[in-house]
């Protein structure tokens, strides 16, 4: 047996629980009366959380912050963080495109937009799980024709180049490192593969490792598949219909759309 301590939830039972910190009804009208608006609420609409997540991937890199020997580095250099996204700007801005026209659906026609997001109405569900489905299979089918191909592995070696290569630059001659002229997807992997097997991590790679930038890149990109089968197994298109908690809801009587508005403003 556990407890789930969730502030937003009500206690049904408060003597039973070991928190008194969480809210409770504590009277048979106050129960009648939020369970009451909760129907009502429920006859209108629900609050839609929609949540996606997954299509950006990036990975950020700073030089100066790795502990390595000044020695080792040219001198002068500022070596400020960068991030290193997987796609090239367009390409990034066709994806987030996906992402807009999935939120576009919300509009004052079938929704109103709140605090806690947009309340859809009750007649509009179907319509939105049918939309939803139809959006999720027009975001694999429009990543598939972008990165298929091989196009996908070349942006993924093309972005870990990005982070090698700064190696390559702020390296002084000094530094012990030696550096590939041809990095293939397969030197990635088998990279990565020590890393995980050898349960190395970015505090344990030592900067005297002549390979070095390439494990440091490697560990800084372990999340990010080098195949698009996997990004797409990544990408999390989420939806569920959520409504106001009943402590919420005792002090107040629901009968319009604009009650809601009024009692969401008020928490």
């Amino acid at each position: 047996m556990f407890d789930v301590n969730d502030p937003r939830q009500v206690t049904m039972f408060p003597e039973l629980d070991t928190s008194i910190s969480i809210p409770s009804i504590t009277t048979q009208p106050e129960f009648n009366q939020a369970l009451d608006n909760l129907i009502r609420i429920s006859d209108m609409g629900a609050f839609v959380h929609l949540s996606i997540s997954g299509i950006e991937k990036s990975y950020t890199l700073n030089i100066g912050e790795l502990g390595i020997p000044v020695d080792f580095l040219r001198l002068g250099d500022p070596y400020q963080p960068r991030t290193i996204y997987l796609f090239p700007q367009e390409m990034r801005r066709q994806l987030q495109k996906l992402s807009y026209g999935i939120k576009a659906y919300f509009n004052s026609d079938n929704s109103m937009q709140t605090a806690f997001g947009p309340f859809l109405f009750r007649q509009h569900f179907q319509d939105w799980n049918l939309f939803l489905a139809d959006e999720i299979e027009l975001v694999e089918k429009t990543i598939r024709k972008l990165l298929g191909k091989q196009t996908y592995s070349r942006f993924f070696i093309d972005h870990f180049k990005q982070g090698y290569n700064l190696f390559r630059q702020a390296a002084d001659i000094t530094a012990p490192w030696e550096f590939s002229d041809n990095i293939t997807l397969a030197q990635i992997r088998n990279c990565q593969d020590e890393l995980v097997s050898e349960l190395e991590s970015l505090s344990e790679l030592t900067p005297t490792d002549i390979h070095y930038p390439m494990k440091i890149v490697g560990a800084k990109t372990l999340h990010i598949p080098d195949k698009m089968v996997d990004y797409l197994k990544q990408i999390q298109i989420v939806s569920f219909y959520k409504t106001i908690h009943l402590e919420h809801l005792t002090n107040s009587r629901i009968n319009s759309v604009d009650d809601i508005k009024l009692l969401i403003e008020k928490i």
